[in-house]
């Protein structure tokens, strides 16, 4: 494919559907906020391209060498997200890394491991690490998707480079759809409804919450799982340890893949969310979880409890369920501090995508949107 020269580069380089069809209807449909001429979207995913055809700024590309080989026709470069192992990051030029706003999903940013008993190969994996990170400071910004993903990047990379909200919630209809859902009258369900995780993957840490949980077992509980998508071997193990320990009665398993309104309509039908994972993930599904206003207990020591500490957000931790009633447990509360992590308006989106898009129009670097 020959490109001509393009002022926003965009590479989508995942092979999943769930952010970029918000994207790219956003950037071709807002004219208000976005001239389309100088967006340019490219992916190597088939499925992904089949999704976005429509569009005739997306374009099919070979994965190899895709990076450098568009990346110099670009004046920014957009990826969404950073799809390369720490070795590849290094090697990226000089020339295209100050190109590149790295829009991160959250699992693509995790703490730099050097753990090994071969002392000379914790020194190489320290001295990559190392070159890993210096090469990332050289982008000109990481894009998040709110102050959970804000503490994820510092951990990692430190406070002093840049980031950036950029949103990936364009829906016109999803605010006035949510609100509609907020009113509507939940099932009478006399048991208390509690949430476990967001999907199958290991880390939403299923077993170790079953064990905080058991001692209520004869209550009047129902636990819900969702494993719609993530770990399948593990979504296996996890239907057997729940049926084994609450019985059928008192588990629910979300396995189908549904519409956002009916997942939005599902959330808001639950009591209490257990959220144990440590890093940032599944971001969207706390923001349906804060939306709706529930009881949520998260992990200590994760990111989401680093962002609700530096805000002077009160909320409940899952250790704390060892020492807790049921009574205690299932009791109500909610800190009105504790904002919707994800933006929902969809102006809201695209003034923040143009507020950023003039940063790098007029001075080719990215200064932090305050919030108003």
């Amino acid at each position: 494919m020959e490109m001509k020269k393009i002022k926003y580069l965009h590479i989508l380089w995942m092979d999943d559907l769930k952010f970029y069809k918000n994207l790219v209807e956003m950037i071709n449909k807002e004219k208000i906020y976005f001239n389309k001429e100088e967006h340019y979207f490219i992916t190597p995913f088939k499925r992904v391209y089949e999704n976005l055809k429509e569009y005739k700024n997306v374009c099919l590309v070979e994965e190899k060498n895709m990076l450098n080989r568009y990346g110099e026709k670009a004046s920014f470069i957009f990826l969404h997200p950073l799809s390369l192992k720490k070795r590849q990051v290094i090697r990226i030029p000089n020339k295209i890394a100050k190109k590149i706003i790295w829009r991160t999903w959250g699992h693509d940013i995790r703490p730099l491991d050097i753990k090994n008993d071969n002392i000379f190969v914790a020194n190489i994996k320290r001295i990559l690490n190392k070159m890993y990170v210096n090469k990332v400071h050289k982008f000109k910004a990481i894009g998040i998707a709110d102050d959970v993903d804000r503490v994820n990047v510092e951990n990692v990379f430190g406070n002093d480079i840049p980031t950036c909200i950029l949103g990936y919630g364009y829906d016109i209809m999803r605010y006035p759809k949510l609100e509609k859902i907020a009113n509507e009258k939940i099932k009478e369900n006399t048991s208390v409804r509690v949430l476990v995780g967001h999907n199958s993957a290991k880390a939403d840490r299923h077993f170790e919450i079953f064990e905080y949980l058991k001692k209520y077992k004869k209550e009047n509980i129902t636990v819900v799982l969702p494993l719609a998508y993530g770990d399948a071997e593990n979504a296996e193990k996890i239907k057997e340890e729940a049926l084994n320990i609450f019985g059928k009665n008192k588990v629910e398993f979300w396995e189908d893949f549904v519409t956002y309104e009916e997942y939005a309509r599902r959330i808001h039908g639950i009591d209490i969310a257990i959220i144990d994972n440590i890093y940032s993930n599944g971001l969207g599904n706390w923001a349906l979880l804060t939306f709706f206003k529930k009881k949520i207990y998260i992990n200590k020591k994760g990111n989401i409890a680093q962002s609700c500490k530096r805000n002077n957000v009160k909320i409940d931790y899952t250790e704390n369920i060892q020492g807790e009633s049921f009574e205690q447990f299932s009791k109500y509360y909610f800190d009105p501090k504790l904002k919707m992590y994800e933006e929902i308006s969809a102006q809201k989106v695209c003034e923040i995508w143009k507020h950023t898009l003039d940063q790098l129009k007029t001075n080719g670097q990215i200064k932090l949107l305050e919030e108003k």
